[in-house]
């Protein structure tokens, strides 16, 4: 058997084997050369219908000129290879495709692979990046006449599969009970889907929701240590401003800060209303200015509000601690983020106030629809 280092590289099999052992050398080299193959197609396919598209013979939707990538990006998100699809766009086909604008100085919508794009920011973990391209594809949608925002988050066969489903199953284990126990529904994937549909109203509400919940998800595998703990507590930061935003998008009638914004909310309903004012008297009193914001007026909150929910024998009356915890969460998060807090060293803890916080957030929602009072 000849050595087979010594052989043309192209004749090479999928796996290079000189005497029982695997040339991984070898073998990444062949993968390598097979993805470099792969993208110079898509991006020869892309050229071939921008030539198309400049020359007026293009008569299909913008969104299929880009169908190559569009499989590539799957194909690689299924692979576990989101940056190849990544650097392809940005350093090859996003260029090709502004020069062929600036050539005929028209506009092509490109909502397609943006949106494939930070669907691979999002299989990467690189969550930021991901809520700014998913915004440009929404920006590029509007810009193009569609209205329905929801469906780059809901609408789509990779949406499901890797923003949905992942977080749906995993919340319902983690905090489904606190959830249904505020909200009064079962948190399944059709839940978490009509509560993003509705955030989705505001685009940037819904993106920073599923962003905060992907950065729950991802941080269950290890390495378990402070950075995992502070990353929690972040992620729940983010979830109250959510509800924050949510709230004022709709509640346009109150204009100051969350404190006021929730109990014009509850003013719909006398008994949460009533709940919500008595804990806010039960906290002041035990914790007067400056020390309103300590880590111990945070865990005596998390607390407090919590057997609240737990002891409470109306929906209404456990909405009215909930949407306290809420206003105690954003006001102390902002100030206080260190071991000192019960939720940072207590993951469990920490999920029961997620829960509590989403519930909030469904809340809201009934409050936009005039159904509090039913509660």
């Amino acid at each position: 058997m000849s050595d087979a280092s010594s052989e043309n590289t192209s004749k090479q099999p999928p796996l290079v084997l000189v005497k029982g052992v695997v040339h991984f050398e070898r073998n990444f080299q062949n993968l390598g050369l097979f993805l470099e193959f792969m993208e110079g197609a898509v991006e020869q396919h892309l050229k071939d219908n921008l030539a198309q598209w400049e020359s007026g013979a293009w008569k299909e939707p913008d969104d299929h000129l880009f169908n190559g990538f569009t499989s590539f990006v799957y194909h690689c998100v299924y692979s576990l290879l989101p940056h190849r699809a990544i650097n392809l766009w940005g350093t090859r086909l996003a260029p090709a495709v502004v020069a062929a604008e600036a050539r005929v100085k028209k506009r092509i919508h490109k909502g397609s692979p943006l949106y494939n794009t930070a669907i691979c920011f999002f299989v990467a973990g690189d969550f930021d990046h991901a809520y700014q391209f998913m915004a440009s594809a929404d920006e590029e949608n509007r810009l193009s006449g569609a209205t329905a925002a929801a469906s780059l988050l809901l609408g789509n066969g990779l949406s499901a599969d890797l923003l949905v489903r992942p977080m749906a199953a995993w919340l319902r284990s983690a905090c489904g009970s606190d959830y249904k126990a505020v909200s009064g529904h079962d948190l399944d994937e059709a839940e978490l889907e009509r509560m993003l549909g509705w955030l989705s109203i505001r685009m940037p509400d819904a993106l920073q929701c599923v962003v905060a919940l992907h950065r729950l998800v991802k941080v269950q595998t290890p390495p378990h240590n402070e950075a995992s703990q502070h990353i929690r507590v972040r992620a729940l930061a983010e979830l109250c401003i959510v509800l924050e935003s949510a709230t004022r998008r709709w509640n346009v009638a109150c204009t100051e800060e969350l404190h006021k914004q929730l109990e014009s909310v509850l003013s719909a309903n006398t008994i949460s209303l009533a709940e919500f004012r008595r804990l806010h008297l039960v906290y002041t009193t035990a914790y007067p200015r400056p020390t309103n914001k300590s880590p111990a007026a945070v865990n005596w909150a998390v607390k407090e509000c919590l057997t609240s929910v737990d002891n409470a024998m109306q929906l209404s009356e456990r909405a009215g601690a909930a949407m306290y915890l809420a206003v105690r969460l954003r006001n102390s998060l902002l100030h206080v983020l260190e071991e000192a807090l019960d939720l940072y060293v207590d993951q469990a803890l920490l999920m029961r106030c997620v829960g509590v916080i989403l519930g909030n957030v469904r809340l809201s929602q009934r409050g936009a629809e005039g159904t509090l009072a039913a509660l």
